[in-house]
């Protein structure tokens, strides 16, 4: 983070709280808001891969499964060497 200016520490230090968040309201069966928040994040990071696991793995349980398909997609693409998201993707592609 030394590299990062004062604004851009800040910024990143509210992505971070975010993801926290989101993943705390994911555990707590409040899909739609952590959901919410993970399009926040990829707003800013498109191709964060943990949060494109997991808004992918959130859609698939509220029953989203052809747009669950497209997110763990992009998931895969963005850290093919991740486990989890294969295995959310195989999920979605199995109910689909």
């Amino acid at each position: 983070m030394r590299d990062l200016s004062p604004e851009q520490q800040s910024q990143l230090r509210n992505l971070e709280n975010n993801f926290k968040t989101a993943l705390g309201l994911h555990e707590a069966g409040k899909l739609a808001e952590a959901g919410a928040i993970y399009e926040q994040i990829l707003d800013v990071v498109p191709r964060h891969a943990e949060t494109l696991d997991l808004f992918g793995r959130s859609l698939f349980e509220r029953g989203e499964l052809a747009r669950s398909f497209e997110v763990l997609s992009k998931a895969v693409a963005a850290d093919p060497h991740a486990p989890s998201p294969w295995n959310h993707l195989g999920w979605s592609r199995r109910r689909g």
